[in-house]
This record gives C-alpha cells, sequence and structure tokens, in this order.
C-alpha cells in the first residue's frame, strides 16, 4: 500500500518507478549523457497489469494517466488495454539509468458480467470492510483519522480483486485475456482444434468458419519508414462466400416479446431454457463449406418435402430470403423481422422487399402451416457427426459440473466456470451485425472486429434454434389451453408447471434438443427447461416489465432502478406507481463520466446523480385483442383499481406494427379506455407521409441490397458518395456516412417498403427499375 506525504495524486511515472523497484525491473543505462537520445530505445519493457474492479475509476486518480486512459477500451462496463502502454522512468538521482515497463489494464468488470465488487467478494467468502455514506464521501478524512480501518478497507478490496482473477486465470501475473469471452474464446478455439481437426490450427478457420488468410500486400507502419505483409481472410468457396453472407443477413438476437398483458392473480411460472445459446449452438450441425449446397431455392415456393429428414433439418444450416404468409390462427409466428424497436413476428411479410431467415424458422413456419416463398434460398450439405461446437462445450459443462460438485453450487468457482461455459456465445457472434463502439485514442466511432471464432453460420443458426424453441413451446402451450404471458429470450412466463413443458414436442425438435442436453452432462440430465420462478400474482405490462406480488417471483423492472430487495411491501409499491401512473415513472440514478468525455473535456473521474425515466406502456410488438380485454380487480394502497387485462394477437404485417407505434408516442396508456382510444388511434390515423430523406435512404438501402442498381454509388467513396446522395436531399436536411453504413445492415434491408414507395426516387437518381440479382 502506498500512501503519497502530499495531497497531489501520484503520477504513472511515479507508480512505474515505485514498481519497478519493488519488482525488480531490469535498469537500463542511457547510451550518452543526452537522455533524448535513449528515450524510447530498443530495450525490453517490464510488462504490469494493473488489475481492478471499474478501472475507469481506479487508474485515472494518477497524473497522466490521460494518456494510459487512450490506450484502453470498454467492455462488460470495464476497461481493458488494446496494446501495453510504454513508460520510461530515470533510476537514479544520476540520471544515468532508466526502467522501462509497459502498463495494460485489466477490470474484474470484464470477467464478472458487471458484478459488483461486493457481490464478488461475498461469492469468495471475503465481504468488503464496511464504510457509512459519511465516510465514502470524505474518505481522506477516514484516513488521516483511522488509518488502520482506512488500511484494512483498501487492502480487502485489492485481496477481492487479486483472487478473483486469480481464480479465472490460474494466476494473477501473467498475460492476461481481457474478458472472460475473450478466454472463452480462445478454450473454443484450441478445443476444436485438438480435438475435431487433429491439432491443425491452420484448418480451424477452414473447417469452422469457411476462410482462409492470405497476404493482402504490404502495409507501411511507422509513418512509411517500414512496412509489413498485412493479412485478409477470404472465403474458401463460392458456396462458402454467399452461405456465409446470407447468414449473417438472417442472424437477429433473441425473442422479446409479451403475449398475455395485465394483472393474473393466479399462480404462473418463469422457466428457462438450460444453457439456452450453449445448446442452440450446440445443436447445429456443422456445413462443409467446399460442397455444392444439398437445395438452393430461387424464386420458388419451399415445401416440407424439399427438405429431406425433418428431424434433422431445422438444425442444419440453411439461410435466404423469403416471403410468407402465416394462418390467421397461428397464435405466434416463427420468422421474425429486424426493426428499430426490435424483432417483430408479423404474420405476413407484406410489405418488405425478402425476410432474410434460417432454416430452423422455415421448417417451424412449414410445420405451423405458412406457406414460404424464397427469394433466394440455400441449404449447406453437412459434415459427419454431431458438430464440433457440442464436443467443445461438453467439455465446457464437466469442467462446470466438476467445480459444483467439488465446491457447490453458486460458488466462485462454479460461478466462473457457468461465465466462461456461457460467454463464449458473444465471440462467435461478434461483429456479425456490424457493431461500433469508441477508440478512445482518436474518440472516433470504429466498427468492431470479428474475433477469432467469428462464424455467421454458427451465431445465426444458434440465435435461430433458441427463437424457435420458444416459438414453438408457446403454440403448443397455447394449443392446450395455458396462458405465456411473455419471453424474454431463453425463457418465458406461463401458467404451465415444469412436467408439461418437457412432455412437449416442440414441433418435432425435441428428440435432437434432448440427445445434445444428454451429450453436454455426458448422460446424466436431458431437460431442455428449469423452472426459475414461482409467481403467485402476477402484474404483465411489458416485455421486460413483469412484477410478481411474491417476494420469489419474477422481478422485471423494465429498466427502472430501486425495489433491488424485492419485498411484498416494495413489490406492491412498484405494481401501484405502474398501474395508477399518469406520466412515465422517474427515479435518481449515478452517472458515471464516460471515458470518452474524461479524455474530450480533460474531466476527472466523477459521478453525477441524475434524474430518468422509464415508460411501462405496453412495447405494441403484437397487438392488442380488444375482444378478450376485461378489468381485473386489484387494490392499490387500500384502493381498487381495475387493471385492463387481454390477450395479444400478431400484426398482419409490420405496416400495422408502426401504425399501432406511432399511435403510442408521447402517451400514457394505462386504463381500458386509453387502449381503445389507441386502437382508434391507430386504425385511422396511420402512418405519416414519408419524408424526402425517407426515401432517398430507401433507394440507398435498395441499392445495397442489391434490389436496383444506381451506378455512381457503386464508383464513389467515401466523402464524395455523402456529398453526391445529398445533391438529392432538399436544404435542412442531410444523409451521413452513419446513414450509408445504417443502409447496408440487414435489418434495414428486410424492412423496406414496396418498391413503389421509392422507385420514383431510384430514377431521379439515375437508377435502373429493374431488379438486379447480384451474387453474395
Amino acid at each position: 500500500m502506498v500512501v503519497p506525504h502530499t495531497p497531489r495524486p501520484l503520477s504513472t511515472a511515479q507508480l512505474a518507478k515505485i514498481l519497478s523497484e519493488e519488482l525488480g525491473a531490469p535498469r537500463y543505462l542511457y547510451r550518452s549523457s543526452d537522455k533524448r537520445e535513449g528515450y524510447g530505445h530498443n530495450v525490453p519493457s517490464f510488462p504490469i497489469t494493473l488489475i481492478s474492479h471499474a478501472s475507469i475509476a481506479d487508474i485515472t486518480t494518477f497524473a497522466g494517466s490521460k494518456v494510459l486512459l487512450r490506450s484502453a477500451a470498454e467492455a462488460g462496463g470495464g476497461l481493458f488495454s488494446m496494446l501495453p502502454h510504454p513508460v520510461e522512468v530515470t533510476a537514479d538521482k544520476s540520471g544515468n539509468y532508466f526502467y522501462r515497463v509497459s502498463f495494460q489494464v485489466r477490470d474484474t468488470m470484464c470477467y464478472s458480467e458487471g458484478a459488483s465488487l461486493d457481490a464478488i467478494g461475498e461469492s469468495l467468502g471475503l465481504p468488503k470492510v464496511e464504510m457509512s455514506e459519511t465516510d465514502y464521501r470524505d474518505m481522506g478524512l477516514v484516513l488521516s483519522r483511522d488509518p488502520v480501518r482506512y488500511t484494512a478497507y483498501a487492502m480487502r478490496d485489492c485481496e477481492i480483486v487479486y483472487r478473483y482473477m486469480e481464480l479465472f486465470c490460474g494466476v494473477a501475473d501473467v498475460d492476461l485475456p481481457p474478458t472472460a469471452p475473450a478466454i472463452s474464446a480462445q478454450y473454443l478455439r484450441e478445443h476444436i482444434t485438438r480435438e475435431c481437426l487433429g491439432g491443425d490450427s491452420a484448418a480451424f478457420d477452414a473447417e469452422f468458419r469457411g476462410v482462409v488468410k492470405i497476404d493482402a500486400g504490404l502495409e507501411p507502419v511507422d509513418d512509411g519508414q517500414a512496412f509489413v505483409m498485412g493479412r485478409r481472410y477470404e472465403s474458401v468457396s463460392a458456396y462458402s462466400r454467399e452461405l456465409s453472407a446470407f447468414a449473417a443477413d438472417a442472424y437477429r438476437g433473441g425473442l422479446n416479446g409479451s403475449f398475455a398483458i395485465g394483472w393474473y392473480p393466479g399462480v404462473s411460472y418463469d422457466h428457462d431454457i438450460v444453457g439456452a445459446y450453449v445448446l442452440g449452438l450446440s445443436a447445429g450441425f456443422d456445413p462443409d463449406h467446399t460442397r455444392p449446397f444439398f437445395r438452393s431455392f430461387l424464386d420458388e415456393d419451399i415445401t416440407l418435402n424439399d427438405l429431406g429428414d425433418l428431424m434433422t433439418a431445422p438444425f442444419v444450416p440453411g439461410f435466404g430470403y423469403v416471403h410468407f404468409e402465416f394462418p390467421r390462427d397461428v397464435y405466434l409466428p416463427s420468422i421474425g423481422v429486424k426493426t428499430d424497436h426490435g424483432i417483430v413476428f408479423p404474420r405476413t411479410s407484406e410489405g418488405t422487399s425478402g425476410v432474410p431467415a434460417t432454416l430452423t424458422e422455415v421448417v417451424l413456419a412449414l410445420k405451423l402451416g405458412a406457406t414460404v416463398h424464397a427469394e433466394r434460398f440455400d441449404i449447406a450439405h453437412t459434415k459427419p457427426g454431431d458438430g464440433m461446437l457440442l464436443s467443445a462445450y461438453a467439455s465446457l459443462t464437466a469442467d462446470r459440473e466438476r467445480a459444483e460438485a467439488t465446491y457447490g453450487k453458486g460458488s466462485p468457482q462454479e460461478r466462473a466456470a457457468k461465465l466462461l461455459n456461457n460467454s463464449g456465445y458473444g465471440k462467435i457472434a461478434q461483429a456479425i451485425d456490424p457493431k461500433s463502439r469508441r477508440d478512445l485514442r482518436t474518440l472516433s466511432m470504429e466498427e468492431m472486429d470479428r474475433s477469432s471464432v467469428s462464424s455467421p453460420v454458427h451465431a445465426a443458426m444458434g440465435t435461430g434454434v433458441v427463437r424457435c424453441i420458444i416459438v414453438a413451446a408457446v403454440n403448443e402451450l397455447k394449443a392446450a389451453g395455458y396462458t405465456v404471458h411473455s419471453a424474454t429470450t431463453d425463457g418465458f412466463i406461463t401458467t404451465a408447471p415444469l412436467d408439461v413443458l418437457e412432455a412437449l414436442p416442440l414441433y418435432g425438435m425435441r428428440d435432437r434438443l434432448a440427445k445434445v442436453r444428454s451429450i453436454l452432462t455426458d448422460g446424466r440430465c436431458s431437460n431442455v427447461f428449469v423452472t426459475k420462478h414461482v409467481n403467485d400474482g402476477l402484474l404483465n405490462h411489458t416485455t421486460r416489465g413483469n412484477v410478481a406480488a411474491n417476494p420469489e417471483g419474477v422481478l422485471a423492472r423494465n429498466g427502472l432502478k430501486g425495489y433491488r430487495g424485492g419485498t411484498r411491501e416494495e413489490r406492491a409499491e412498484l405494481i401501484g406507481r405502474i398501474v395508477t401512473r399518469t406520466a412515465p415513472l422517474s427515479y435518481m440514478a449515478n452517472q458515471w463520466v464516460s471515458p470518452a468525455d474524461m479524455l474530450r473535456h480533460d474531466e476527472d473521474f466523477h459521478v453525477t446523480l441524475v434524474e430518468r425515466t422509464s415508460n411501462p406502456n405496453f412495447d405494441f410488438k403484437r397487438e392488442p385483442d380488444l375482444s378478450s380485454m376485461h378489468g381485473e380487480m386489484l387494490t392499490v394502497a387500500g384502493s381498487s383499481v381495475l387493471v385492463p387485462t387481454f390477450e395479444t394477437r400478431p400484426f398482419d404485417s409490420l405496416e400495422q406494427f408502426y401504425m399501432h407505434k406511432d399511435a403510442a408516442k408521447g402517451r400514457q396508456i394505462v386504463s381500458e379506455a386509453d387502449y381503445r382510444a389507441h386502437d382508434r388511434r391507430a386504425k385511422t390515423g396511420g402512418r405519416e407521409r414519408y419524408s424526402e430523406k425517407d426515401l432517398v435512404r430507401f433507394a440507398v438501402t435498395a441499392h445495397r441490397a442489391g434490389h436496383v442498381s444506381i451506378s455512381p454509388l457503386s464508383k464513389l467513396r467515401g466523402s464524395s458518395r455523402i456529398a453526391w446522395i445529398n445533391s438529392f436531399l432538399p436544404e435542412g436536411m442531410s444523409f451521413s456516412e452513419n446513414d450509408w453504413k445504417n443502409a447496408g445492415r440487414a435489418a434495414r434491408k428486410a424492412t423496406l417498403p414496396p418498391p413503389e414507395v421509392y422507385m420514383d426516387t431510384v430514377a431521379r437518381m439515375g437508377g435502373t427499375a429493374e431488379v438486379v440479382r447480384v451474387a453474395c
């Protein structure tokens, strides 16, 4: 523990010198008396890793740390170094010797899904030392008045961080991977290479990802004074290129939606899919990237007879663009459409130019009675065996079960193994759907690169399987007379108990899923679901707004802070606020200054108490069924309130969905009268007329989707292209580089309006009116 004898903060240079002396770093002699000649010359750096919890609050307490901050990136609420940060300091008073160290930052928040240090300490049996709110406001005063208590507090925090990282990485004084998902990705790659590919590390990219690394020519470094050979990835075949492109378009996240809204006084259950994404990823078969497609559909209907073995077809890689129409009695369609408001599951694809879909969704759609017409759809040949990810995840699951058997469920070891098990999905799906993050060196937003295990095929298949498990279960439960209230990615709330769920055939998917679960657990368990909460009285008001009356029940607050204890009294107070509101609910929250703002405005770290709001309105991802609406009596603070309670149904089209979203803007929809007035507005008001920017955006998106050809958009680049697009917009409207990037996203391509809406604009921009097919 280092305590300065001055109120001035330690500098990173002082820290480097103290640690170099304490840890025995090598000293180097300057080559001449002119120190400037020695600075930065090529000697080995002594590596030092600074580990903390919430590093933005810790590393920035050092003077000069802004340069160190610029070398970091954010993940999971924490910071990690992108590259080591070198620091040179003189080693003696003569100035003839110096130390050269390189700092890198690691953060326990990147290994704990953002858990608090208090929670991590409790899991390790190392509780934080108690401090009062008064203490926290002036820790310097605690240090001066009670140095023993201050030291115990500070060193316990350090011990929690060190022991947790030691647990995660074996020892804490090695070159640590930056995040838990990075460790998981490394494990998956090494296991598959060793156990499935005979130890051939080069084979992983070709066999698993369908790409090979090739030379991309010399690239300048050090301001053009030297050159290195660049590398890039190319698909191993034309089939792999098209399959991966369609898979990237079909990749979507979880199914999140509410189906039965209002107050439900009886018993209900919150069930989860056991290890949802592990199960989804493990259930899929691996594509053979070198072979022609098993079947391609071009402007034709898809039928079940075209798909081979229907027991395995839902788990075979297949992707493309389709139009669909489900029967009116289907409760939950299986093909979702990405929108700016999340994934919506309409009854038809009306109003779109084709929706990207996985074979899993198509198979389930056909079994639900839908008609599916393919614009273009490809089904891959698969490799023999059960899949490379199944082998890797079986090994990870075994590690977790050993940790649970040895140290107990909920132990730090078991929780660490669980996190490694679940976090690999994020790396498999990294940058499949383009995402940006801020580069703290330049403060600009840059697109993330794909990881060493990124695979559009496996990511799209894994998430598609998980969505379809829920879709299948919801439809079968409704057919059996049960109520399903809400679904959120890996589970749902329903009146059906666990034994009913485990008996569901899941439209033919159950056998494969049970087999995979059995392999993952070495034959000990084949259950697909687990019960997380039992609710005795439930307010279900929107997708992530589910509040049970009993303390053991579900408590999803839709972003509203507070009510952490979840006592019966807290829940009753929260339910009362929701059902009697006249405006969005407000709450106070601590807002941490961002790393970017610290650098942009040269600010020190600080936390600001701000007022925020949460709107508990139903999200209208489905249409309220007003014929089922009735009032359920609920007692709130001694008064009786009628809570509108009703079923929902899928919208017939995306246009209907947008009409309902627009009609809800700026309003609180609480009572039955509010819902009926909303329905009238949605059905009579319609959407606002498209703006000129909308029409230009549609034209650009159609070009990027390959539906039309606008020649200048293919020839121009960068700012010249943006300036040309803006020449078609009136003063006061502008099209940005981000608009160009967004126009290439699958979600935008899938929600294009019918061509007649934007074809005049295409013609005005010099485009061709006929549909152009572009090879992916």
